[in-house]
C-alpha cells in the first residue's frame, strides 16, 4: 500500500496506474478477513489443547482413584 500511496500523489485518477492495484474497499476488508481467520485459528489450537489437557488430567485423576481404591 505505500507504493501505492506514493504513486498516486501525481497520476490522476483516470491514469491506467490505478487499474493495477485493487479498490480501497479491500484495504479494511483485507485487514478485517485476516483478523478474522486469524483469530479462529488461534483461538480453535487454544480450544483443542486445552481440551487435550483436561483429558489427560481426567485419565490420571480416574488412574489415581482406581489405585487408591484397590
Amino acid at each position: 500500500w505505500s507504493v501505492y500511496n506514493l504513486s498516486s500523489t501525481s497520476p490522476a485518477w483516470g491514469h491506467p496506474l490505478h487499474d493495477l492495484f485493487p479498490p480501497r474497499v479491500w484495504a479494511i476488508r483485507i485487514p478485517v478477513i485476516l483478523t478474522i481467520l486469524g483469530s479462529t485459528v488461534v483461538g480453535t489450537f487454544l480450544g483443542l489443547v486445552m481440551i487435550r489437557s483436561n483429558r489427560k488430567k481426567a485419565a490420571k485423576a480416574k488412574a489415581a482413584a482406581l489405585k487408591k481404591k484397590s
